[in-house]
């Protein structure tokens, strides 16, 4: 049966490179191109795509991306053609992937799919709103011992606020002038049914008490996956949630207690292995952290 939803998903497609394609032309070579077709049901299409033509080639590199949205989404199939001048174009092959057996989730997975005609495809392929095969909603207790920051200028009774799910918590006040404030202190929070998503991660503030008014120092926003792939760590502070200049750092020591997030064993999906990835969150695309995540997972 095909995945099905109340409000329309998000498929995003890469078709990155072929290898080793028969040949469609005398020369030896051929003119390829593919053909993408998303499909609902195995008789209803959902979209189609096709890629540019490279000339003269058996291992063409298209790097092309294709995006739609899609309420089911039972297959997406592949055709590979041979452009022709003047007549018409042949097939060099062709490979379907299935939504449900290919586990298709928010995750890009890349796929190296075997021609019928012979040959190879690589595709990168993800798609918003099916159930996060690697993924569980955290339950248990996350608790945070600050110990010290670093800053770029001294600062006077500095303090960290922590905000997670609609629970706000503060560290006690460090009271001398400096740039290196130091609390030592745990904050406890019970966590329940929590996940990556933009509006339950975990944002720490720091901030110099005032007589009228609290000056902001700097922040930090942690998935709670990539801070629990972490005991220990210092982590940057930035001047606001857009700014990759870093201003400072804390250290701050992890402890979790409870269940969920990516299992320790388990069939990771192809192509998220390190760096940076964009991972849906619903129907927005996000930036994830992977090489937290398979650390964590894999312990590596």
């Amino acid at each position: 049966q095909p995945h099905s939803q109340k409000r329309d998903n998000m498929l995003r497609i890469e078709v990155l490179d072929g290898s080793n394609l028969p040949a469609g032309d005398k020369n030896g070579l051929s003119d390829p191109y593919v053909e993408v077709v998303a499909m609902a049901s195995p008789e209803v299409k959902v979209a189609t795509f096709k890629t540019r033509t490279i000339k003269k080639t058996l291992n063409p590199e298209w790097n092309q991306t294709f995006e739609t949205e899609c309420k089911s989404l039972y297959s997406i199939d592949f055709f590979i053609w041979d452009w022709d001048f003047g007549s018409a174009d042949d097939k060099l092959g062709q490979v379907s992937v299935s939504a449900e057996k290919d586990k298709l989730s928010r995750w890009p997975q890349l796929l190296t799919l075997k021609l019928n005609y012979g040959g190879s495809l690589r595709v990168k392929i993800s798609l918003s709103g099916e159930p996060d095969w690697v993924f569980s909603r955290y339950n248990g207790t996350l608790s945070l011992t600050f110990d010290r920051a670093e800053l770029t200028r001294p600062a006077q009774e500095t303090y960290c606020y922590a905000q997670l799910v609609g629970m706000n918590k503060s560290t006690t006040t460090h009271k001398s002038s400096s740039k290196t404030p130091e609390w030592g202190q745990t904050l406890s929070f019970d966590v329940r049914a929590a996940d990556n998503s933009p509006t339950q991660q975990l944002q720490i503030d720091l901030y110099e008490k005032g007589m009228l008014k609290d000056t902001f120092l700097g922040t930090t926003t942690l998935p709670i996956s990539v801070l629990l792939s972490h005991r220990k760590k210092w982590w940057d502070l930035f001047a606001n949630k857009k700014s990759n200049i870093a201003q400072g750092r804390f250290l701050l020591q992890t402890d979790w207690k409870g269940r969920g997030g990516y299992p320790k064993l388990v069939s990771y999906p192809k192509g998220c292995t390190v760096g940076i990835v964009s991972a849906f969150y619903g129907c927005k695309s996000k930036s994830v952290d992977v090489t937290s995540v398979r650390r964590y997972i894999f312990k590596e």
